[in-house]
Formats: C-alpha cells, structure tokens, sequence
C-alpha cells in the first residue's frame, strides 16, 4: 500500500472516529440541555400539586374564599402556560438532537434550512464554547437552505470551530468566531448554485508557512499538547467528498484567521 494510501485510510478512519465520538458528545449534551425544561416543569407540577391539596382542604373545612379560588385559577392558568412552554420546548430539542444524530450516522442529501441547522450546531457545541469563553456569532438569512449531506456538513463545521478554540486563543483576550453566510448564484462551474460560509476569528492567526501546510494530513503545530494533525485535513476530505465543496484560507499573526467555504447544492436523496 502507498504512502498516500496509508495516510487517506487513516484519514478516513479518524472521520468514522471522530463521529462516533461528536455522536458521544451530542448525547451529553442533550442529556444536559433537556434537563433544565423538565425540570422547570416538574417544579411548577410541584407546585401546583400543593397548592390543589390546601385548596381542597380549604374547601372542605369551608374556608374556600373567593379571592382564594380566583388566586388558584390564576396559579393553574400560570402553571399550564410554564409547563406547556417547557414540555414543547424539551421536546423541540429531543427532535433537535435526534434529527443531527441521524445526519451524522448517514451520508444522504437533503434540504437543510442552515440558520436552524446552525443555531442546533451551536447548541451542541456549546460546552466547548463556555469552557474556552468563546462567542460564537451566526449571521444567516433565515430563509436560505442548502442541499447537501447534514452529517458531512456538521463535521466540517464543528472541526473548523474546534480548531479556533484550540488553537487560536490569545491569552487575556476573548475569543470571538462568527460564521456568515452568502448565497452563491448558479454559474458555469457550478450550475446548481450554492452558499458561501465565511468562518472568521480574532484569535492569533497563522504564519504564512503554517497556513501553507494548514491542509496537510498529521501537520500540526501542538503535538506536545496531544495534537493529531487531522482537523484541518479531515475537513478537505470532507470537501473532497462527499461535500464537493472547496475552502480558501487567509491569515495573518496577531490578526486572526478567515476561512471561506463554497458548499455546492447536491441531487437530493429521493430515496
């Protein structure tokens, strides 16, 4: 087997890998971002709970008032508002999660609606991003879709937002990402037209000679810090295929990095 062969399977396997584990981490998150709703819910259950019980014994001691009842209707009218509130809200984010692990277990095309699909990225990277004390900003019409393969798409995305937390912070200075979004019209070598991601940060940006090798499969500049190489190569696979996308890279040292992103529109999945 060729040198090149060697280093693409390796690539590939750390793809399979690094999804398993992005399915790992997803879980917990949900398992954290679920738990505030509900328990939300169950203390207004509670609460509600308590306040029947003394109303009934009020009631039957015969000392049920009107300004009392007229108090419990407005707390149970309060409490199925919160409850109906944090019930649909747990199960917006159940369908949230279920519906990106389904995209991460498969390769298939379809419609995404990016300004969700991104606020649902975010959320699922949002522990990452409270630990670094990193602000994530999206900017994105919220009417533009993209055909293309969720699960592909979300890696490509989470490795480039995970390589500016781990390696473009600036000690004593807030890291700031914003991704953007432009809709790039149908031409000659693209006839089906597509989005432009920009994804920038302020962080310390690349020498010219990093940025060169940005790309380059186990090129890395923290591997006393356990580094692996692959982040950046796994995203030009990604795009390689199935996204059949391309990236450019611009950076400076000390002013921080731009990666622009041509993401096609692909043959949706009838299937």
């Amino acid at each position: 087997m060729s040198t090149d062969s060697k280093d693409e399977l390796l690539s590939q396997l750390h793809i399979a890998k690094q999804r398993a584990e992005e399915l790992a981490h997803m879980l917990a998150t949900m398992g954290h971002e679920v738990k505030t709703p509900l328990g939300i819910a169950v203390t207004a259950a509670s609460n509600l709970e308590l306040k029947a019980r003394r109303m009934q014994q009020d009631y039957k001691a015969g000392k049920m008032t009107q300004h009392s009842l007229e108090t419990f209707l407005a707390l149970v009218t309060e409490s199925a508002g919160i409850l109906q509130a944090n019930t649909q809200r747990a199960n917006a984010l159940m369908d949230s999660f279920k519906r990106m692990a389904i995209d991460q277990a498969q390769e298939r095309v379809r419609s995404v609606e990016l300004a969700d699909y991104f606020e649902q990225l975010k959320m699922s990277l949002f522990p990452a991003l409270r630990e670094a004390r990193c602000e994530l900003k999206i900017v994105c019409d919220q009417e533009l879709r993209l055909s293309t393969c969720p699960g592909a798409f979300t890696q490509l995305l989470s490795n480039l937002i995970m390589n500016a937390i781990q390696h473009a912070r600036v000690p004593g200075k807030p890291l700031a990402i914003q991704l953007k979004t432009q809709i790039q019209n149908a031409d000659a070598e693209s006839p089906q037209g597509g989005v432009l991601i920009e994804l920038s940060d302020n962080g310390a940006g690349m020498s010219p000679e990093v940025r060169a090798k940005a790309f380059d499969s186990f090129y890395t500049t923290a591997s006393e810090h356990g580094g692996s190489g692959l982040g950046l190569s796994i995203v030009a696979e990604l795009l390689k295929r199935p996204l059949m996308g391309s990236i450019d890279c611009e950076s400076q040292l000390g002013k921080g990095s731009d990666f622009k992103i041509f993401l096609p529109n692909l043959a949706v999945n009838e299937n």
